[in-house]
């Protein structure tokens, strides 16, 4: 908890952005 507490809120929408892409990307692929 503590490293995520020091992270800044920019590279946490970064990473949330790219997990989101993954798991989109990853639907897309199951659904075809």
């Amino acid at each position: 908890m503590t490293n995520f507490r020091m992270r800044t809120e920019q590279e946490m929408m970064m990473e949330l952005a790219l997990v989101a892409v993954k798991e989109h990307d990853g639907f897309i692929a199951d659904g075809s």
